[in-house]
């Protein structure tokens, strides 16, 4: 684990740049139900800051640069629910009410 430093830096870094969301997986062909799961992601034009974030959480990836209207975009993400969830318990000590209350209720909405 990282350092507890890196990890207060992390969440105020998921504060003030990340989000949390839930992605909906419509059925596949012959099945009745998709499937729901959160996603807890980071867009950034440089890829190194992305690269201290997912070194002091431990999980997720980076992808890009992806070509936007403005400038190139890298994108961190922890795209299911093991590694969203790994992500928000390190961050979680030092994370503000609202990014708290925002992974809540996408998990509530992930599991209802």
């Amino acid at each position: 684990m990282a350092p507890e430093k890196e990890l207060a830096w992390a969440a105020g870094f998921f504060d003030g740049e990340g989000s949390t969301s839930m992605i909906v997986v419509k059925p596949e062909r012959g099945k009745t139900e998709g499937y729901k799961h959160p996603i807890m992601r980071i867009s950034q034009v440089g890829r190194e800051t992305l690269e201290r974030f997912e070194a002091a959480v431990g999980v997720g990836h980076i992808t890009g640069p992806y070509d936007t209207k403005a400038q190139p975009q890298y994108v961190w993400q922890a795209g299911s629910v093991d590694p969203s969830w790994m992500a928000a318990q390190v961050l979680w000590p030092y994370l503000s009410r609202p990014k708290r209350e925002q992974f809540a209720r996408i998990w509530e909405r992930v599991f209802s």
